[in-house]
Parts: C-alpha cells; structure tokens; sequence
C-alpha cells in the first residue's frame, strides 16, 4: 500500500520535504498492514476497559485510516471524561496541517482540564 504525502498535509512545501527525509516511508507492507489491522481491531474491543480520561482528534479529510473505525473506538470508550473533535478541513497530519493551532490549543486545554 502506497501511501501519498499529499494526503498527510495540504502545504506542498511540507510534502517536499517529506519526499526528502530519509526517516518517512511511503509505503506499508502487507504484513505491516494486517498487524496494524489486528492492533486496531483489538483496541476496539478492549475500548472500554480504557477508564482514563481521552481526546479523540481525527482529520475531517482523512484519506490515510478509517474515520469510522476511530468514531467506532471512541462511542465504545469507557473512559472520563472523553471528548472527540474533528478538523473538518485538515488531512491526517492535523498538528501540521490547516488547523493545527486549533487542534494544538484543544490538546492543551484538554490536558489542563484533566486531573492526572
């Protein structure tokens, strides 16, 4: 499975840079593939024993893993609080993407609001 930089982030310059960092791969093997298959599917599962607090962010133009898979993990969490939110203009990259001060301030304000 190839994976397309220009799916990760919508900035071209950050996808240039990609193609050249010798530590980013653009492909998954199928063996790569199947266990990360398995690992999902099982964190599903196992969503509900999770009981500490969770924020769930997901790209609203995610073209790399499953939205619905992630909604599916995060209706089943046992955790609290729990809170999602969804960047609807951003690509699976959200923390370097369109939104990402938005999506940095949410992580951060979630974080402050937890007692761990």
């Amino acid at each position: 499975m190839k994976i397309d930089f220009a799916d990760l982030v919508h900035d071209q310059q950050i996808q240039r840079g990609y193609s050249k960092d010798p530590l980013r791969h653009d492909r998954v093997s199928p063996r790569l593939y199947v266990e990360m298959k398995q690992a999902f599917d099982q964190a599903i599962s196992y969503s509900e024993n999770i009981k500490l607090p969770v924020l769930v962010q997901m790209a609203g133009k995610e073209k790399i893993v499953s939205n619905e898979a992630i909604e599916l993990f995060f209706s089943r969490l046992g955790a609290s609080p729990k809170k999602f939110i969804c960047y609807e203009t951003s690509f699976h990259e959200i923390y370097v993407d369109i939104e990402k001060q938005k999506a940095r301030d949410d992580m951060f304000a979630f974080l402050g609001e937890c007692e761990l």
